[in-house]
């Protein structure tokens, strides 16, 4: 399941990471990849001589999407949001009930909203029901309509099959971003982890330093189906490292550290009683996930976390 997860954030990482344009261009990969997957035809509306309030749809269906994802993220608010649900939703109304284009009806509206890293705002007064119940009531029409972050798409696709997901990742030129990562990232992880720890009982563990080669502790665990994936997080496992020296140096506080680590360790204790090689592996990521934000380059820091603590063989079998 860690593998999959771990498809999916790079996915979601992928479409996030982008603004206004480049964000629409990734959503139409990603709907017009599932649409194809899916036998569904799916018909993208180049702006450039008017896009009559219709970004893309799928005909067969009416279902008609539009996407907004401004390129300061602190605008991402509420109040902006429903201004753009208000103006396309209404202007679609306007095409397809009073001047006839399109499908001549709407099934379905979807205002896809890239909010980042961050969950939908908080609409206390409202606003958006408020303006789709309004403009329903102006055209006397009926039919569905959701405003949705565009990261809310990982609980679709981590229902999805592993071929689907295949096509996703190339779709959208899915690379690996462990080579990315910085200090700051790592050190700012690690704070947020922390937090999730903070409810977690955790055993004090010490480090064991007498090391193996990491060839040959892969293949004492059973790990050779996992070894390329091993050795190409090594980058980042170091980089983990360098930030480690760099606390020390600094003279950093270590208490997030040692309590990040201390949780790997007795995950890792208490899952090794039930499970062993890949399988330990992998269920060990999949335990360590705490949440579904664990997107894109944080997912990777976790792994390297947990590769560094191998490689120091404080986890798996050295003899």
């Amino acid at each position: 399941m860690y593998s999959k997860k771990l498809a999916v954030s790079n996915i979601i990482y992928a479409i996030t990471s982008s603004t206004e344009m480049h964000f629409q261009e990734k959503m139409f990969e990603l709907i017009d990849t599932i649409c194809k997957y899916k036998g569904v035809e799916f018909e993208r509306v180049q702006p450039a001589n008017g896009d009559a309030k219709n970004d893309g749809w799928i005909p067969a269906k009416n279902i008609y999407f539009a996407m907004y994802s401004p390129s300061d993220k602190n605008l991402s608010q509420i109040a902006q949001i429903n201004n753009k649900l208000s103006s396309d939703l209404d202007g679609l109304c306007d095409h397809v009930y009073n001047k006839g284009h399109w499908g001549g009806c709407i099934n379905e509206f979807y205002l896809i909203v890239n909010t980042h890293d961050k969950e939908m705002p908080a609409d206390p007064d409202r606003l958006n029901d408020k303006t789709i119940a309004e403009i329903k009531s102006k055209y006397n029409k009926d039919f569905v309509v959701k405003v949705m972050a565009a990261k809310s798409i990982s609980s679709y696709l981590i229902d999805c099959d592993e071929n689907l997901l295949e096509k996703l990742k190339v779709a959208l030129d899915v690379y690996t971003v462990e080579h990315a990562i910085s200090i700051p990232e790592i050190h700012d992880f690690i704070d947020e982890y922390v937090s999730y720890l903070a409810i977690q009982n955790l055993e004090s563990n010490g480090t064991d330093f007498n090391r193996i080669q990491i060839d040959k502790k892969i293949d004492l665990n059973n790990l050779q189906n996992l070894k390329e994936n091993i050795i190409n997080k090594m980058d980042a496992a170091e980089r983990v490292e360098k930030y480690l020296n760099t606390m020390n140096s600094e003279g950093w506080n270590d208490n997030s550290w040692l309590e990040t680590k201390n949780y790997v360790i007795s995950k890792y204790n208490e899952l090794s009683k039930s499970y062993s090689g890949e399988d330990l592996y992998n269920k060990l990521l999949d335990e360590l996930l705490c949440n579904e934000k664990l997107i894109g380059y944080k997912s990777v820091i976790l792994e390297a976390i947990v590769i560094d603590i191998f490689i120091k063989c404080d986890i798996f079998a050295k003899e």
